[in-house]
């Protein structure tokens, strides 16, 4: 089982769409320099937002795995940013990601053959 991890660092990883695997994407960034009590995630179906937080909780460490448990077709976007506790940052870069979650149809027409 693969799984995609998207890196908030926010460099040029290549030019071909990253695909999240297993419903499953991990976001790894580096530590802000300020002193934050966490970070947070936010997703949107478009690249200018509208923005909504998938993280139940500030995150303390700088990695975070997102489980889509709902049906999800298409290209995601995503951002970071860090919190003091009373404060949120500017966001981060953007990174994107192709994310289907829909498995495909069934098979139609199935027919036995005594050949």
């Amino acid at each position: 089982m693969k799984k995609l991890i998207l890196a908030i660092v926010f460099l040029l990883l290549s030019s071909s769409p990253l695909y999240a695997a297993d419903q499953t994407i991990t976001f790894v960034w580096t530590p802000n320099t300020d002193v934050v009590e966490g970070y947070n995630i936010y997703a949107s179906g478009t690249a200018d937002g509208p923005w909504v937080l998938i993280n139940d909780e500030l995150i303390v460490e700088t990695t975070y795995t997102h489980v889509y448990t709902e049906d999800v077709e298409g290209m995601r976007w995503f951002h970071c940013t860090a919190s003091d506790g009373r404060n949120e940052s500017l966001p981060s870069d953007v990174v994107d990601c192709m994310v289907d979650t829909i498995a495909p149809g069934a098979p139609v027409t199935l027919t036995l053959s005594s050949d």
